[in-house]
């Protein structure tokens, strides 16, 4: 039982590392996305000053063309260049899980095995596949769907 004990404090205290490393680790790639946002502020801004003055008051009334050179200079290629860093975090984020996982799983295994090497026949062993494809499609459907329901009914402002 004291060993039982000491494995789950052993995992515990590695779980609290793994943590305390995840939220460390996670800071640079989440200014990542700060700084595309940054970006995208800054055209925002200048657009503004360049677009909506008064002398121009007479093209504002182009709502349709006002709003088309908007997101070709500002938005621009920031949602792709988001999904991309996106999609980049939760691969570091689903790797670096797996790979905890396996740790644990292998020290339970030596643990088991060293305690009960003369009653196990063949190998004890864990494998996890991680489809990254199938785990992407499914945070983008459950994504896509809580997108929707976020949007208002109606289509009017």
């Amino acid at each position: 039982m004291a060993g039982d004990i000491a494995t789950i404090e052993n995992i515990d205290q590695q779980l609290r590392i793994f943590h305390e490393e995840m939220l460390r680790d996670f800071q640079p790639r989440l200014a990542s996305l700060e700084i595309l946002l940054q970006e995208m502020e800054a055209r925002g801004m200048a657009f503004f000053d360049d677009t909506v003055r008064l002398r121009r008051i007479r093209s504002l009334v182009k709502s349709d063309a006002i709003r088309a050179e908007f997101e070709e200079h500002v938005v621009a290629d920031t949602p792709q260049r988001i999904e991309q860093e996106v999609v980049r975090i939760i691969d570091w984020i689903v790797e670096r899980n797996l790979k905890l996982w396996q740790d644990i799983n292998s020290y339970i295994d030596r643990r088991q095995i060293a305690r009960h090497r003369e009653e196990i026949i063949g190998e004890v062993g864990y494998t996890f596949n991680y489809n990254r494809q199938a785990l992407l499609d499914s945070i983008g459907r459950t994504s896509r769907r809580r997108h929707h329901q976020l949007q208002p009914s109606g289509g009017g402002a």
